[in-house]
């Protein structure tokens, strides 16, 4: 009874509950609690929105605040939590290219919107994130509806056909939200950030990281950052083809270079809570944007 749930045969839910309590009391038991310095979160928080304006910023601004933390504070990598799905375009523009076409003045229509072109803030942001460690990040969905994708997807880790069928992979989506074509053809890569896995309690103790998208694989985006910041591609870790459990889903963990993942059978990995929130540093975007910020080696 009990190698059949371990195996995943069938789930008994008795067992199940155990699994999660003894888990949460280890976690409480061992969290570190103490702050790593390693990641910090530029956050787009009220002071920020109080000196800059609502969210979103013009692209500009992002680009000052990608280049900034890249060639300034000399970060390994830069992860975008947020989707860039929308042409990021002058209003004034428009209302002048309107108001000039309005009047019959297509002299300057025309001189306006080639000058226009020049300030694509599009373009501008995907300049500023082109050979650099960027990881852009983009939505996944498993709906019945019919929903057109959007945008560009990256490279997944594994293409269609390049891995075996008989690997379990319950995370399927069936859409996508993707960033504009340009941003994600200048980015490193990109991951999605849907995916939440909450337990049937209600509770948030794991995150997907593989998703299946028309028969390929695509990473997390703490996957994918991961896999920039170490250098290393992700790999599946398998287990034997043979024996009592040759018809057991095969992939048990992820590997980046020596750095092993666990996951369970719906790919999805524990996340190992280091304490309460402000368990990693926090700076305010905008104080990146002005480089006003205190702790520069932070």
């Amino acid at each position: 009874m009990f190698v059949g749930h371990a195996s995943g045969f069938y789930r008994i839910s008795l067992l199940e509950q155990l699994e999660t309590l003894t888990y949460d009391s280890r976690l409480r038991l061992t969290m570190p609690r103490d702050v790593d310095e390693r990641i910090v979160i530029i956050d787009v928080d009220e002071k920020s929105l109080k000196a800059e304006g609502r969210w979103p910023w013009n692209r500009v601004k992002l680009k000052t605040i990608v280049e900034r933390l890249v060639n300034d504070y000399r970060v390994a990598v830069v992860g975008f939590d947020m989707l860039f799905a929308e042409k990021d375009e002058s209003e004034e523009i428009a209302v002048l290219l309107q108001r000039a076409r309005e009047r019959g003045d297509m002299g300057f229509a025309d001189t306006l919107k080639r000058e226009a072109e020049k300030l694509d803030r599009d373009a501008i942001f995907a300049d500023s994130i082109r050979d650099k460690p960027v990881v852009l990040g983009f939505v996944f969905q498993a709906t019945d509806r019919i929903v057109g994708n959007t945008g560009a997807l990256p490279k997944p880790i594994f293409a269609t056909g390049e891995y075996r069928r008989e690997w379990s992979f319950p995370s399927r989506a069936t859409t996508y939200s993707g960033n504009l074509p340009n941003l994600q053809a200048a980015a490193a890569d990109a991951g999605y950030f849907s995916n939440a896995a909450i337990d049937e309690d209600g509770l948030w103790r794991r995150v997907s990281m593989l998703t299946e998208f028309e028969g390929a694989l695509y990473p997390s985006l703490a996957l994918a950052v991961g896999s920039l910041y170490l250098r290393q591609p992700v790999e599946p870790g398998l287990v034997g083809d043979s024996g009592l459990l040759s018809d057991y889903p095969r992939m048990e963990w992820l590997e980046i270079g020596k750095r092993r993942i666990p996951i369970d059978e719906n790919v999805s990995s524990l996340i190992p809570y280091r304490g309460e929130q402000g368990s990693f540093p926090y700076v305010s975007a905008v104080d990146v944007l002005n480089d006003t910020v205190d702790d520069r080696e932070r």
